[in-house]
């Protein structure tokens, strides 16, 4: 409709509202040529035009930015991001989002490889303390942008209340099937929950 604003697309459970949860789907594939956000609604309410609000974690196309967004009648403040190039050939990828309290996770896997995360980004909000979770898409190119539009193909979409969190590997350097010449690697974990512990000799 005239006036609504950019393209885009999402989907959602609405029997369901979710608190401390965790979220994932698989990105099958997305048109590159295309400047679009995908990925997850995270404890969204009032999903409608101009009202959406909640969480959203998304992966931009064109920048590789990874973010964790506050969105507040649709309009995003991000909250924390990182950058790495994905391409769509080399996919599906999972994306996985996950929330205890104020603590809010996303990350970026191979399909293939659930485990080993590609890119991860840490957020702490406590504005929406609960809510529903879904997908969505959206055109994220400027008003002179040649190529409007979103396209972009998800399976496998899951979410499931957690009651406990495990250790979470938020990153690894050098990153999966990169070809990095670090001798020593390093890796982060993040501890949702404020009480699990980790032993170092374990990894």
């Amino acid at each position: 409709a005239f006036g609504a604003g950019p393209a885009r697309l999402g989907a959602y459970r609405n029997d369901v509202n979710y608190f401390n949860a965790q979220v994932g789907v698989d990105i099958a594939t997305w048109e590159g040529s295309l400047n679009q956000a995908f990925g997850l609604l995270f404890r969204v309410k009032n999903l409608f035009l101009s009202g959406t609000e909640g969480y959203t974690m998304n992966y931009n196309n064109t920048s590789g930015d990874l973010q964790i967004n506050l969105t507040v009648n649709e309009a995003p403040t991000t909250l924390g991001g990182t950058t790495y190039s994905l391409d769509p050939a080399r996919g599906p990828y999972r994306m996985v989002g996950e929330g205890y309290n104020s603590l809010l996770v996303a990350r970026i896997f191979r399909s293939s490889d659930p485990t080993t995360p590609i890119m991860a980004v840490i957020a702490d909000n406590a504005t929406y303390a609960e809510g529903k979770c879904g997908i969505f898409t959206y055109d994220n190119a400027p008003a002179e942008y040649p190529a409007p539009g979103c396209d972009t193909t998800f399976d496998n979409y899951a979410a499931v209340a957690l009651a406990q969190y495990p250790p979470i590997v938020t990153e690894l350097l050098p990153r999966p099937f990169s070809s990095g010449a670090r001798i020593l690697p390093e890796i982060k974990v993040a501890i949702l929950d404020r009480e699990t512990t980790v032993n170092p000799t374990s990894i």
